[in-house]
């Protein structure tokens, strides 16, 4: 994998515990993140398409992702790109242990 395809910087996050409250008890409804890494990755975003979900219009944008590989990346984990939160919907090996490709996809809700 080229160093010069790797130019934007993303950030890797996955699901922490719950934020407490004041009696030390886990606030409902409340996710927390927590970054595992930023790093070098190449994005190629691949569509964008809008869709109907409960009366709302969402434009959903997809993205493949590229970056060294890592161990401990897996797709219940989220990315921060351009200001956005993306799911990372599949993740997969490249090579052996040289790359990893994710497919990931953000999602604006349009009031």
């Amino acid at each position: 994998m080229e160093a010069g395809r790797r130019n934007r910087r993303i950030t890797i996050q996955r699901k922490a515990a719950a934020p407490l409250d004041q009696y030390g008890h886990p606030t409902p409804g409340r996710e927390a993140w927590e970054d595992v890494a930023t790093v070098w990755a190449e994005v190629l975003e691949t569509t964008a398409r809008e869709r109907l979900v409960s009366a709302q219009v969402v434009a959903a944008r997809a993205a493949t992702v590229r970056i060294l590989y890592r161990p401990d990346v897996d797709s219940h984990m989220r990315v921060l790109y351009k200001g956005m939160r993306w799911a990372i919907k599949s993740v997969t090996e490249l090579g052996f242990r040289e790359a990893l490709e994710m497919t990931i996809e953000a999602v604006e809700v349009n009031a």
